[in-house]
């Protein structure tokens, strides 16, 4: 669970620095860069920001289905995810997995 948890931070954080990096990018751009290499910069990380993204949905619904096998919603809310709930996190996390093996 611990684990879970880290890998989210991380990916929320890489997230962020995505968003930072565009800005430097548009910053740098003013100055140096020909519209290609803007571009080239711009799609690289576009696509970093996507798998980061996919990544955070996996890890919230892997995080899920662990809280729940802990029993912390029991614990904490009184009532636990119910099974299909599960499934539908652990399809979810699966068939994220399978596309970014594409």
């Amino acid at each position: 669970m611990i684990g879970q948890f880290l890998y989210l931070i991380y990916c929320i954080k890489t997230l962020r620095r995505t968003y930072t990096d565009e800005s430097d990018l548009k910053v740098a751009a003013l100055n140096k860069m020909t519209v290609k290499q803007m571009q080239d910069n711009l799609k690289i990380i576009c696509d970093l920001r996507k798998d980061y993204l996919l990544n955070l949905v996996r890890a919230l619904c892997d995080f899920a289905i662990c809280l729940n096998e802990n029993d912390l919603p029991r614990m904490v809310f009184g009532i636990g995810l119910n099974q299909g709930v599960e499934g539908i996190c652990g399809i979810a996390s699966a068939l994220i997995y399978l596309y970014g093996l594409s």
